[in-house]
């Protein structure tokens, strides 16, 4: 399944995939993003305003609207666990 991020902290735009039903491991370097992916997958798969309102990268703090997080293609997923 691909899932494409926009405007969530330092990621500006990505594509992710992932396994449904399976345990899917990101690993990289420190400061590429795998926390990010977490939290953006987690605020918009649970529809939580506060975590995704979180998200938007310091850069755009003062225009908010024009780069709003969004996460696409979580459609089918239900829940996200993170450890």
């Amino acid at each position: 399944m691909k899932i494409e991020i926009k405007n969530c902290n330092n990621i500006d735009q990505a594509a992710v995939t992932i396994e449904q039903n399976c345990l899917n491991i990101k690993y990289a370097q420190n400061g590429t993003g795998k926390s990010t992916i977490a939290r953006a997958l987690a605020a918009f798969v649970n529809n939580d305003e506060e975590a995704k309102g979180k998200l938007l990268p310091f850069k755009y703090k003062n225009e908010p609207l024009a780069h709003v997080p969004s996460v696409i293609g979580i459609d089918n997923i239900k829940s996200v666990k993170i450890f």
